[in-house]
């Protein structure tokens, strides 16, 4: 099974198909992109060629003030998206800090709505999920939108998964496409008693037990059962789910091969699988090792 493209609409109501998540990587200016972004200056305590410090986004963009014109509130909005791309969606596991890669696609408002950022935040979790599990050092970390994982976790396992508690009632008078997505089943849960000295233990001995019987394949099949009305956006591209094709998100490419978990989708699996590489090159494509790449979307 592997988190996929349904899970990235159903969970996140992200949008799948559009323009692929890439462009200009430069670093020469990003300064001045920085601060024509946000519209003040960036100070120069903490700040590096890589990205706007986290704090300083915080710092300064804390709370909007009251009767201000629509152009302030406009850069107060786009801190709050690439403070959430930082610390939610793409997050690298550097620290503090913010990459300004992203401001390429986020400096129109009109283009951005055209992103297939659901198959940006998939690719970026494959890759982080990948170069996690070749980490060595004592203190490993793991980037990427790990809450996707999560939740993709708990609706096809029983192992680990919390218990459910009543949901909090949700905001009146909104429309269709501002209900809340599958996400919302677990508003409010509770964690089963483990110990902790033993949990690793028990959830791997638990995970090794599992058989096809054992695991939710569909857990989007009820939608007419959920105890609340769901956003229209999580079943918007329903017709993608099953597309086998690359993901990209600036210099990270990924495929999407949902024929290897076909039963996830309600489909026979074939066997044996027809051989597909997965390009094993592509993994060495990132900014550290190749800083002389400056527009991804036209790199061969």
């Amino acid at each position: 099974m592997t988190v996929s493209l349904q899970d990235c609409q159903k969970m996140l109501g992200l949008r799948i198909h559009g323009n692929p998540v890439t462009g200009q990587c430069r670093s020469e200016g990003w300064r001045a992109r920085v601060e024509a972004f946000h519209g003040r200056e960036l100070s120069e305590q903490g700040a590096h060629t890589s990205g706007v410090p986290i704090s300083w986004l915080r710092t300064e963009f804390a709370q909007c003030p009251e009767e201000v014109d629509e152009e302030t509130v406009g850069y107060y909005c786009q801190a709050w998206i690439l403070h959430l791309f930082a610390c939610v969606l793409f997050p690298d596991a550097t620290g503090d800090n913010a990459s300004w890669m992203w401001i390429h696609c986020l400096s129109d408002w009109d283009q951005a709505g055209q992103y297939s950022w659901g198959s940006a935040v998939l690719c970026f979790l494959y890759r982080q999920l990948c170069e996690g599990c070749r980490r060595s050092t004592a203190n490993p970390s793991l980037g990427g939108f790990v809450y996707l994982l999560q939740l993709w976790m708990w609706a096809h396992f029983l192992v680990g998964r919390l218990e459910v508690l009543a949901r909090r009632e949700w905001f009146q008078g909104q429309p269709p496409s501002h209900q809340p997505t599958w996400a919302y089943l677990w508003d409010q849960v509770r964690v089963l008693h483990t110990r902790i000295d033993r949990a690793y233990i028990e959830y791997t001995n638990e995970l090794d037990s599992l058989t096809a019987s054992s695991v939710e394949w569909e857990p989007y099949g009820g939608e007419d059962a959920l105890p609340f009305q769901l956003s229209n956006v999580c079943g918007a591209d329903d017709y993608f789910y099953r597309m086998r094709c690359p993901l990209i998100c600036f210099y990270a490419v990924e495929y999407h091969l949902p024929d290897r978990v076909a039963c996830q989708f309600g489909v026979r699996q074939l066997w044996p699988m027809p051989l597909f590489s997965i390009g094993i090159d592509l993994h060495k494509l990132d900014r550290q090792r190749n800083k002389k790449i400056f527009d991804w979307e036209r790199h061969p």
